[in-house]
């Protein structure tokens, strides 16, 4: 489901559990020139234009605003040591592939 005035995506898991999410903030039709930005996806196009790039997961869509705002807070901050992840990054990764693909991991120490 698709449509152009606002982005709506229907989602589907293995248990047949569906939501949909609309995103209507968001610019999906801004086409970024990748060109000439050290693009593996666009290297080969501009090597061979009568290819089709559909082998490599690389989006064409600029990135959405508050991941950018956090890459800026985050270079603000003028650290760039060693982190942690937090167990609650661990535990949400871990509940979203048990109930997405049915695939369970442990946390390494």
């Amino acid at each position: 489901m698709l449509k152009l005035d606002s982005v709506s995506i229907k989602i589907t898991d293995r248990k047949e559990k569906e939501e949909s999410i609309k995103m209507t903030k968001y610019d999906f039709t801004t086409i970024p020139n990748r060109l000439e930005h050290n693009s593996v996806k666009w290297q080969e196009i501009k090597e061979n234009p009568h290819k089709l790039p559909l082998w490599v997961a690389d989006m064409d869509f600029l990135a959405l605003p508050e991941i950018k705002q956090s890459i800026h807070d985050y270079a603000d901050y003028g650290v760039y040591g060693y982190a942690y992840v937090e167990d609650s990054l661990i535990e949400s990764v871990q509940n979203w592939e048990k109930i997405n693909i049915s695939m369970n991991f442990l946390k390494k120490v």
